[in-house]
Protein backbone atom coordinates (compact mmCIF):
# COMPACT_ATOMS: atom_id res chain seq x y z
CA UNK A 1 0.00 0.00 0.00
CA UNK A 2 2.98 2.30 0.33
CA UNK A 3 3.16 2.81 -3.43
CA UNK A 4 -0.61 3.01 -4.01
CA UNK A 5 -1.24 5.69 -6.67
CA UNK A 6 -4.84 6.86 -6.76
CA UNK A 7 -6.42 6.81 -10.20
CA UNK A 8 -8.94 9.43 -9.15
CA UNK A 9 -6.23 12.08 -8.68
CA UNK A 10 -5.91 12.12 -12.47
CA UNK A 11 -9.35 13.69 -12.65
CA UNK A 12 -9.91 15.96 -9.68
CA UNK A 13 -7.99 19.03 -10.83
CA UNK A 14 -9.19 18.68 -14.39
CA UNK A 15 -12.92 18.61 -13.67
CA UNK A 16 -14.07 19.57 -10.22
CA UNK A 17 -12.32 22.93 -10.21
CA UNK A 18 -13.05 23.87 -13.82
CA UNK A 19 -15.24 26.96 -14.20
CA UNK A 20 -16.53 26.80 -10.63
CA UNK A 21 -14.18 29.02 -8.59
CA UNK A 22 -12.47 30.40 -11.70
CA UNK A 23 -10.63 29.19 -14.79
CA UNK A 24 -8.29 26.70 -13.10
CA UNK A 25 -8.15 23.30 -14.81
CA UNK A 26 -4.93 21.93 -13.25
CA UNK A 27 -2.52 22.54 -10.40
CA UNK A 28 0.89 21.47 -9.19
CA UNK A 29 0.54 18.27 -7.15
CA UNK A 30 3.74 17.09 -5.37
CA UNK A 31 2.64 13.44 -5.23
CA UNK A 32 4.89 12.37 -8.12
CA UNK A 33 7.98 13.35 -6.07
CA UNK A 34 7.22 10.80 -3.36
CA UNK A 35 7.18 7.57 -5.39
CA UNK A 36 10.76 6.65 -4.48
CA UNK A 37 13.78 6.93 -6.77
CA UNK A 38 13.32 8.16 -10.32
CA UNK A 39 9.75 8.39 -11.55
CA UNK A 40 7.89 9.84 -14.56
CA UNK A 41 4.20 10.09 -15.38
CA UNK A 42 1.98 11.33 -18.19
CA UNK A 43 -1.72 12.01 -17.73
CA UNK A 44 -4.51 13.20 -20.00
CA UNK A 45 -8.11 14.13 -19.30
CA UNK A 46 -10.90 14.55 -21.84
CA UNK A 47 -13.92 16.51 -20.64
CA UNK A 48 -17.36 16.77 -22.21
CA UNK A 49 -19.08 20.00 -21.12
CA UNK A 50 -22.86 20.47 -20.96
CA UNK A 51 -23.61 24.04 -19.82
CA UNK A 52 -26.75 25.69 -21.24
CA UNK A 53 -29.40 28.24 -20.25
CA UNK A 54 -32.79 29.47 -21.43
CA UNK A 55 -31.59 32.64 -23.18
CA UNK A 56 -27.94 32.90 -24.25
CA UNK A 57 -27.15 29.26 -25.09
CA UNK A 58 -30.40 27.23 -25.15
CA UNK A 59 -29.45 24.87 -28.00
CA UNK A 60 -25.93 23.83 -27.04
CA UNK A 61 -23.18 24.10 -24.44
CA UNK A 62 -21.50 27.50 -24.20
CA UNK A 63 -18.45 25.75 -22.70
CA UNK A 64 -16.57 23.66 -25.24
CA UNK A 65 -15.15 20.19 -24.66
CA UNK A 66 -11.51 20.20 -23.62
CA UNK A 67 -8.41 18.01 -23.32
CA UNK A 68 -5.81 18.69 -20.61
CA UNK A 69 -2.34 17.14 -20.37
CA UNK A 70 0.16 16.85 -17.51
CA UNK A 71 3.72 15.49 -17.74
CA UNK A 72 5.93 15.13 -14.64
CA UNK A 73 9.31 13.62 -13.78
CA UNK A 74 11.23 13.26 -10.52
CA UNK A 75 14.99 12.61 -10.45
CA UNK A 76 16.69 11.45 -7.25
CA UNK A 77 20.10 13.09 -6.86
CA UNK A 78 20.89 11.13 -3.68
CA UNK A 79 19.09 9.69 -0.64
CA UNK A 80 18.13 13.18 0.56
CA UNK A 81 17.50 15.35 -2.50
CA UNK A 82 15.41 15.01 -5.61
CA UNK A 83 14.32 17.43 -8.35
CA UNK A 84 10.79 17.45 -9.73
CA UNK A 85 9.68 18.96 -13.04
CA UNK A 86 6.00 19.22 -13.97
CA UNK A 87 4.37 20.77 -17.05
CA UNK A 88 0.58 21.07 -17.13
CA UNK A 89 -2.48 22.96 -18.34
CA UNK A 90 -3.17 25.34 -15.45
CA UNK A 91 -5.97 27.61 -16.68
CA UNK A 92 -8.38 27.59 -19.58
CA UNK A 93 -11.48 29.36 -20.85
CA UNK A 94 -12.89 27.86 -24.04
CA UNK A 95 -16.43 29.11 -24.63
CA UNK A 96 -18.59 30.20 -27.53
CA UNK A 97 -22.20 31.32 -27.89
CA UNK A 98 -22.13 30.94 -31.68
CA UNK A 99 -24.74 28.58 -33.15
CA UNK A 100 -26.37 27.91 -29.78
CA UNK A 101 -29.64 29.72 -30.44
CA UNK A 102 -28.96 32.82 -28.37
CA UNK A 103 -28.82 36.55 -29.18
CA UNK A 104 -24.99 36.85 -29.02
CA UNK A 105 -23.60 34.69 -31.85
CA UNK A 106 -20.27 36.59 -32.00
CA UNK A 107 -19.33 36.10 -28.33
CA UNK A 108 -16.44 33.74 -27.62
CA UNK A 109 -13.28 33.41 -25.51
CA UNK A 110 -10.34 31.07 -26.13
CA UNK A 111 -7.77 31.50 -23.34
CA UNK A 112 -5.02 29.08 -22.33
CA UNK A 113 -2.54 29.22 -19.46
CA UNK A 114 0.22 26.61 -19.16
CA UNK A 115 2.60 26.20 -16.22
CA UNK A 116 5.98 24.53 -15.76
CA UNK A 117 7.10 23.92 -12.17
CA UNK A 118 10.68 23.14 -11.10
CA UNK A 119 10.84 22.01 -7.47
CA UNK A 120 13.62 20.77 -5.16
CA UNK A 121 12.56 18.17 -2.58
CA UNK A 122 14.70 17.61 0.55
CA UNK A 123 14.26 14.80 3.08
CA UNK A 124 14.92 15.96 6.65
CA UNK A 125 14.43 12.38 7.87
CA UNK A 126 12.35 9.32 6.98
CA UNK A 127 9.12 11.18 7.77
CA UNK A 128 9.50 14.90 7.02
CA UNK A 129 10.16 16.47 3.62
CA UNK A 130 10.35 20.11 2.56
CA UNK A 131 10.11 21.28 -1.04
CA UNK A 132 10.24 24.53 -2.89
CA UNK A 133 10.80 26.05 -6.28
CA UNK A 134 9.25 28.20 -8.97
CA UNK A 135 6.40 28.00 -11.43
CA UNK A 136 6.77 29.59 -14.88
CA UNK A 137 3.38 30.31 -16.47
CA UNK A 138 2.49 31.53 -19.97
CA UNK A 139 -0.93 32.60 -21.22
CA UNK A 140 -2.54 34.00 -24.38
CA UNK A 141 -6.04 34.44 -25.77
CA UNK A 142 -8.36 35.44 -28.59
CA UNK A 143 -11.87 36.68 -27.85
CA UNK A 144 -14.90 38.75 -28.71
CA UNK A 145 -16.57 39.93 -25.50
CA UNK A 146 -18.90 42.26 -27.48
CA UNK A 147 -18.48 45.39 -25.36
CA UNK A 148 -15.91 47.04 -23.08
CA UNK A 149 -13.99 46.46 -25.35
CA UNK A 150 -15.69 45.74 -28.65
CA UNK A 151 -14.26 43.86 -31.62
CA UNK A 152 -12.26 40.71 -32.23
CA UNK A 153 -9.48 40.73 -29.65
CA UNK A 154 -5.98 39.26 -29.95
CA UNK A 155 -4.29 38.99 -26.56
CA UNK A 156 -0.59 38.32 -27.07
CA UNK A 157 1.39 35.85 -24.96
CA UNK A 158 2.93 36.89 -21.65
CA UNK A 159 4.72 34.98 -18.90
CA UNK A 160 5.32 35.25 -15.16
CA UNK A 161 7.16 33.39 -12.38
CA UNK A 162 5.66 32.59 -8.99
CA UNK A 163 6.86 30.57 -5.97
CA UNK A 164 5.96 27.08 -4.80
CA UNK A 165 6.64 26.05 -1.20
CA UNK A 166 5.58 22.97 0.72
CA UNK A 167 6.08 20.40 3.46
CA UNK A 168 5.16 16.73 3.63
CA UNK A 169 4.89 14.23 6.49
CA UNK A 170 4.82 10.46 5.94
CA UNK A 171 4.46 7.20 7.85
CA UNK A 172 4.94 4.42 5.28
CA UNK A 173 3.97 1.67 7.74
CA UNK A 174 0.34 2.90 7.68
CA UNK A 175 0.42 4.49 4.17
CA UNK A 176 0.01 7.94 5.72
CA UNK A 177 1.09 11.12 3.97
CA UNK A 178 0.10 14.76 4.42
CA UNK A 179 1.41 17.36 1.96
CA UNK A 180 0.76 21.09 2.29
CA UNK A 181 1.54 23.17 -0.82
CA UNK A 182 1.53 26.95 -1.23
CA UNK A 183 1.47 28.47 -4.72
CA UNK A 184 1.97 32.19 -5.27
CA UNK A 185 -0.22 34.37 -7.45
CA UNK A 186 0.56 34.50 -11.18
CA UNK A 187 0.01 37.92 -12.80
CA UNK A 188 0.41 38.57 -16.53
CA UNK A 189 0.06 41.67 -18.73
CA UNK A 190 -0.72 41.16 -22.42
CA UNK A 191 -0.39 43.46 -25.42
CA UNK A 192 -3.87 43.52 -26.98
CA UNK A 193 -5.41 44.62 -30.29
CA UNK A 194 -9.03 44.98 -31.39
CA UNK A 195 -10.29 44.56 -34.96
CA UNK A 196 -13.60 46.14 -35.99
CA UNK A 197 -14.75 46.41 -39.61
CA UNK A 198 -11.31 45.66 -40.97
CA UNK A 199 -9.62 48.31 -38.78
CA UNK A 200 -7.14 47.20 -36.11
CA UNK A 201 -6.39 49.35 -33.08
CA UNK A 202 -4.18 48.94 -30.03
CA UNK A 203 -5.78 48.64 -26.60
CA UNK A 204 -4.29 49.00 -23.15
CA UNK A 205 -2.70 45.71 -21.99
CA UNK A 206 -5.03 42.97 -20.78
CA UNK A 207 -4.41 41.96 -17.16
CA UNK A 208 -4.95 38.33 -16.11
CA UNK A 209 -4.02 36.15 -13.14
CA UNK A 210 -4.07 32.75 -11.49
CA UNK A 211 -4.69 33.05 -7.75
CA UNK A 212 -2.61 32.46 -4.68
CA UNK A 213 -3.57 29.04 -3.34
CA UNK A 214 -3.01 26.60 -0.48
CA UNK A 215 -3.59 22.85 -0.88
CA UNK A 216 -3.63 19.99 1.60
CA UNK A 217 -3.31 16.51 0.04
CA UNK A 218 -3.62 13.51 2.34
CA UNK A 219 -3.99 9.76 2.52
CA UNK A 220 -3.86 7.19 5.32
CA UNK A 221 -4.42 3.47 5.67
CA UNK A 222 -7.53 2.48 7.61
CA UNK A 223 -7.39 -1.32 7.16
CA UNK A 224 -5.36 -3.93 5.35
CA UNK A 225 -5.05 -2.86 1.68
CA UNK A 226 -7.51 0.02 2.22
CA UNK A 227 -6.90 3.74 2.57
CA UNK A 228 -8.76 7.03 2.75
CA UNK A 229 -7.49 9.94 0.64
CA UNK A 230 -8.47 13.47 -0.22
CA UNK A 231 -7.53 17.10 -0.66
CA UNK A 232 -8.59 20.61 0.33
CA UNK A 233 -7.70 23.26 -2.26
CA UNK A 234 -8.25 26.92 -1.35
CA UNK A 235 -7.79 29.53 -4.11
CA UNK A 236 -8.10 33.33 -3.76
CA UNK A 237 -10.02 34.02 -6.98
CA UNK A 238 -11.41 37.32 -5.69
CA UNK A 239 -7.92 38.74 -6.29
CA UNK A 240 -7.32 37.10 -9.70
CA UNK A 241 -9.54 38.64 -12.37
CA UNK A 242 -9.35 39.59 -16.06
CA UNK A 243 -9.22 43.31 -16.92
CA UNK A 244 -9.49 44.69 -20.47
CA UNK A 245 -8.29 48.00 -21.93
CA UNK A 246 -7.31 49.72 -18.68
CA UNK A 247 -10.68 49.21 -17.00
CA UNK A 248 -10.80 49.03 -13.21
CA UNK A 249 -13.92 46.85 -13.45
CA UNK A 250 -13.05 43.19 -14.06
CA UNK A 251 -14.64 41.27 -16.90
CA UNK A 252 -14.70 38.14 -14.70
CA UNK A 253 -16.78 37.82 -11.51
CA UNK A 254 -15.03 34.97 -9.71
CA UNK A 255 -15.06 34.45 -5.94
CA UNK A 256 -12.66 32.71 -3.55
CA UNK A 257 -13.14 28.95 -3.77
CA UNK A 258 -12.51 25.88 -1.63
CA UNK A 259 -12.56 22.55 -3.45
CA UNK A 260 -12.75 19.41 -1.30
CA UNK A 261 -12.16 15.79 -2.36
CA UNK A 262 -12.64 12.70 -0.20
CA UNK A 263 -12.37 9.08 -1.27
CA UNK A 264 -11.42 5.51 -0.48
CA UNK A 265 -9.02 3.22 -2.33
CA UNK A 266 -8.42 -0.51 -2.08
CA UNK A 267 -5.81 -2.91 -3.41
CA UNK A 268 -7.54 -5.98 -4.84
CA UNK A 269 -4.25 -7.74 -5.59
CA UNK A 270 -0.60 -6.95 -6.26
CA UNK A 271 -1.66 -5.82 -9.73
CA UNK A 272 -5.11 -4.24 -9.35
CA UNK A 273 -6.47 -1.40 -7.22
CA UNK A 274 -9.74 0.54 -7.33
CA UNK A 275 -10.91 3.85 -5.87
CA UNK A 276 -14.01 6.00 -5.48
CA UNK A 277 -14.20 9.64 -4.43
CA UNK A 278 -16.50 12.64 -4.23
CA UNK A 279 -15.60 16.26 -4.97
CA UNK A 280 -17.41 19.35 -3.70
CA UNK A 281 -17.14 23.11 -4.05
CA UNK A 282 -19.65 25.28 -2.20
CA UNK A 283 -21.83 27.74 -4.09
CA UNK A 284 -20.80 31.37 -3.60
CA UNK A 285 -23.11 33.55 -5.68
CA UNK A 286 -26.08 32.30 -7.71
CA UNK A 287 -26.44 35.54 -9.68
CA UNK A 288 -23.94 37.53 -11.75
CA UNK A 289 -23.42 39.66 -14.85
CA UNK A 290 -20.50 37.92 -16.60
CA UNK A 291 -21.09 35.38 -19.37
CA UNK A 292 -17.59 34.06 -18.59
CA UNK A 293 -18.89 32.73 -15.25
CA UNK A 294 -22.08 30.72 -15.64
CA UNK A 295 -21.89 28.13 -12.83
CA UNK A 296 -21.96 28.34 -9.04
CA UNK A 297 -20.19 25.59 -7.13
CA UNK A 298 -20.00 21.90 -8.02
CA UNK A 299 -20.33 18.37 -6.72
CA UNK A 300 -19.25 15.15 -8.36
CA UNK A 301 -18.12 11.54 -8.08
CA UNK A 302 -15.09 9.70 -9.51
CA UNK A 303 -14.50 5.98 -10.03
CA UNK A 304 -10.98 4.80 -10.80
CA UNK A 305 -8.89 1.67 -11.34
CA UNK A 306 -5.14 1.07 -11.48
CA UNK A 307 -3.07 -1.75 -12.96
CA UNK A 308 0.59 -2.35 -12.07
CA UNK A 309 2.98 -4.35 -14.24
CA UNK A 310 6.62 -4.39 -13.12
CA UNK A 311 7.73 -0.72 -13.19
CA UNK A 312 4.70 0.57 -15.10
CA UNK A 313 1.36 1.68 -13.68
CA UNK A 314 -1.73 2.51 -15.71
CA UNK A 315 -4.63 4.35 -14.06
CA UNK A 316 -8.03 5.07 -15.58
CA UNK A 317 -10.88 7.05 -14.07
CA UNK A 318 -14.25 8.61 -14.86
CA UNK A 319 -15.66 11.70 -13.14
CA UNK A 320 -19.14 13.21 -13.39
CA UNK A 321 -19.58 16.67 -11.88
CA UNK A 322 -22.80 18.68 -11.64
CA UNK A 323 -22.56 22.47 -11.48
CA UNK A 324 -24.68 24.72 -9.29
CA UNK A 325 -27.36 26.85 -10.96
CA UNK A 326 -26.73 30.51 -11.74
CA UNK A 327 -28.69 33.40 -13.25
CA UNK A 328 -26.51 35.67 -15.41
CA UNK A 329 -27.85 39.09 -16.48
CA UNK A 330 -26.04 40.54 -19.49
CA UNK A 331 -26.81 42.55 -22.65
CA UNK A 332 -30.02 40.66 -23.52
CA UNK A 333 -31.38 40.28 -19.99
CA UNK A 334 -31.23 37.37 -17.53
CA UNK A 335 -30.32 33.83 -18.51
CA UNK A 336 -30.90 30.90 -16.17
CA UNK A 337 -28.09 28.32 -16.30
CA UNK A 338 -29.59 25.24 -14.65
CA UNK A 339 -29.01 21.47 -14.56
CA UNK A 340 -25.50 21.67 -16.03
CA UNK A 341 -22.68 19.13 -15.78
CA UNK A 342 -19.34 17.83 -17.08
CA UNK A 343 -18.05 14.30 -17.63
CA UNK A 344 -14.33 13.54 -17.71
CA UNK A 345 -12.34 10.44 -18.64
CA UNK A 346 -8.74 10.43 -17.40
CA UNK A 347 -5.71 8.25 -18.14
CA UNK A 348 -2.41 8.24 -16.24
CA UNK A 349 0.71 6.21 -17.08
CA UNK A 350 3.55 6.11 -14.54
CA UNK A 351 7.04 4.60 -14.88
CA UNK A 352 9.68 4.01 -12.20
CA UNK A 353 13.29 3.84 -13.41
Amino acid sequence: MKQFLLASTVLVAGTSTAFAGGMEVGRFNPGFMFQGGNYAELSMTSTNMDVTDDRYSPNGSMLNDMININASVNMALNDKISIGLSHYDAGKIDLSYAGNGGPLPDAYVDLTLKSTALVLNYSLNDSIFVFGGAKYSTSKATANVLANPAGDLVVDSDSAVSPILGVSYARPDIALRFSLTYQGKVETSHATTSRIGGVTSDLAPTQAALPESLTLDFQTGIAANTLVFGSIHRAKWSDAHIYFDGSTTPKSTWDDSTNVTLGVGRNLSDAWAVSASVNYEAASENTGNSLLSTTDGSRGVTLGARYTMDKITVSLGVNHTRFGDKTVTSLAGPGKFTGNSATTVGLNVGYSF
